[in-house]
């Protein structure tokens, strides 16, 4: 998904984690502190 993000999207940041563990509210806390936007799938 990223590959197509960055190739439409070439001037904006895009990163991913996955495989993150804990607490889904303090994991959700924690993350939300840094981007713009989190977006959160399955």
């Amino acid at each position: 998904m990223t590959v197509e993000l960055r190739s439409a999207h070439p001037d904006l940041s895009i990163s991913a984690v996955v495989g993150v563990f804990g607490s889904p509210a303090t994991v959700l806390d924690l993350t939300a502190e840094q981007p713009d936007m989190l977006v959160l799938g399955s």
